[in-house]
């Protein structure tokens, strides 16, 4: 259960934080909210319509589903690679989320085709880019951090429950 959790609130945390990135980025750079959302729909519908401003179905709705299951994705990666977060010092989960989100840049930057990628950088600039992968780390981090803390009342009725010289579940 723990991991489940772990890569639910990692996962949505990360969703949250990048499409809200993303979003505002764009905006600060004087273009549509949209656009980037637009842009991960390059993945379907080819570069051509990466600038579009207006929201659709077709590409606001495939482009911001392709960003949240992608942040899922992430955050089932960060969940496997981290150990059960109510043992892990908060110092850790942090840094094993950034160092996830260091692995996802290059994945979605230098491995994949470019047909794969998540297209936010052919409408946002690379510092932009740069700024939302680290709010992807943040709400990553964030999520684990709420799942430790809810993994911390399980453990004590766990321990409650078996007596303190109990293996842990």
């Amino acid at each position: 259960m723990a991991y489940l959790r772990t890569a639910l609130f990692s996962g949505t945390g990360a969703a949250l934080a990048a499409v809200t990135a993303i979003t505002l980025l764009s905006r600060i750079e004087g273009k549509g909210a949209a656009r980037p959302l637009n842009a991960t729909s390059h993945v379907l519908w080819g570069p051509k319509d990466a600038a579009r401003d207006e929201i659709d179905l077709a590409h606001t709705g495939s482009g911001l589903g392709i960003n949240v299951g992608s942040a899922f994705f992430w955050g089932a990666i960060f969940a496997l690679a981290a150990p059960r977060p109510a043992n892990t010092p908060p110092r850790s989960l942090v840094a094993r989320a950034f160092g996830t989100t260091l692995l996802a840049a290059l994945v979605d930057y230098a491995v994949v085709p470019k047909r794969l990628r998540p297209g936010w950088e052919l409408v946002l600039q690379a510092r932009s880019v740069a700024a939302a992968m680290v709010a992807m780390g943040t709400g990553l981090a964030a999520g684990a951090l709420i799942a430790r803390e809810m993994d911390g009342p399980q453990k004590l009725v766990s321990t409650l429950a078996t007596g303190p010289g109990a293996p842990p579940d």
